[in-house]
């Protein structure tokens, strides 16, 4: 069963993730899939984030910034990468806040330009 906690589509959270080493760490990210509201299955708690920095010299193409000065809840200025999906436990999750608006809309068309390179690149193989 899925805690009770706020995390929705457009939330960033604190969360471990498992690193390409396969250590575990914590991390910032922007919520953009919750397993529990999907209408197909939801058969566990878990999330998909895009993970969120604040070290300008990880940045490309695909970031989209999140400006301390709009989001309180944020330590400085970060950025989300919306090319770095990561598929995270809820229930190790903390819940900082929600983007909404014209920011919401940018990680979305951001994340949404990403995929369409994905899908471009796989139908290059069928």
């Amino acid at each position: 069963m899925c805690p009770s906690m706020p995390i929705v589509p457009g939330s960033i959270i604190i969360a471990e993730y498992s690193k390409l080493d396969g250590t575990l760490d914590y991390g910032l990210f922007f919520v953009i899939y919750c397993e529990d509201m999907d209408s197909v299955s939801n058969r566990s708690c878990n999330i998909t984030g895009l993970k969120v920095t604040s070290q300008v010299d990880s940045l490309d193409s695909y970031c989209v910034p999140l400006p301390q000065d709009k989001l309180p809840f944020l330590e400085k200025t970060s950025f989300v990468m919306c090319n770095k999906p990561c598929s995270l436990v809820v229930n190790r999750a903390k819940f900082l806040g929600n983007v909404y608006g014209p920011l919401f809309k940018q990680v979305y068309k951001m994340f949404s330009s990403y995929m369409r390179e994905v899908d471009r690149q796989l139908l290059c193989y069928l």
